[in-house]
């Protein structure tokens, strides 16, 4: 497959070569969190997957994910995403989201399936190291209603959300000359907010049968 490898000149200016990566985790005893190319072919993902299988140590489990944030229209795996969905026909009368939110969030579930049926495959007999992660928008309880509507949530084992905290209304030039009372009182507004986020994708998450965890912030 074509990548990059440790003989490249450069392992800064993009990807870093898997064997790196292997060498990191395997010192360290950390867990990969594997992001899965969106272009990816069948045979990539399975060649991606018998590398780690491979390369890992035995007593270390690995985190894979289609992509990362398929459901943000901002990256180019989120409008591929977009188009791929509507080509599918993922998109119906049962969507909580507008059109193309729905499309993407729904391939992303649809596509994860097949990579996470590949993994198993590779990694026959050692499926409980194996982290299924599918993520969402952590702001969006529809979102998540949608992505996990597709494919029954991909076989995923973990619903992936970010963390972030910020004072309420964002920052902005009128933020510079707020006392410390305001701005405590801005971002306990905001902790609140988050939380209230957590706690919905949690319930989504236990309902699906799905752990939480997230992926940033």
């Amino acid at each position: 497959a074509d990548r990059v490898l440790p003989s490249h000149r450069s392992q800064t200016t993009g990807p870093v070569a898997l064997e790196y990566q292997a060498l990191l985790v395997n010192t360290l005893g950390a867990s990969p969190w594997v992001t899965v190319h969106h272009l990816a072919s069948d045979d990539y993902v399975r060649q991606e997957a018998t590398f780690w299988l491979q390369q890992l140590r035995p007593d270390v489990s690995v985190y894979v994910e289609h992509s990362n944030e398929v459901w943000n229209p901002l990256f180019p795996q989120g409008r591929f995403a977009t188009q791929k969905g509507v080509e599918l026909g993922l998109v119906d009368s049962t969507c909580r989201t507008p059109e193309a939110h729905c499309s993407r969030v729904r391939y992303n579930a649809y596509r994860s399936k097949q990579i996470f049926d590949i993994w198993t495959d590779v990694w026959s007999g050692q499926r409980s190291r194996l982290k299924y992660v599918i993520s969402t928008q952590a702001v969006w309880a529809d979102v998540t209603n949608d992505l996990l509507s597709q494919n029954n949530g991909a076989g995923a084992d973990l619903l992936g959300i970010t963390g972030y905290m910020s004072p309420q209304g964002g920052i902005d030039p009128s933020y510079s000359p707020r006392t410390p009372a305001e701005v405590i009182d801005l971002f306990t507004q905001g902790k609140e907010s988050a939380r209230s986020w957590v706690r919905a994708q949690k319930a989504i998450a236990d309902a699906a049968g799905l752990g939480i965890t997230f992926y940033e912030g």
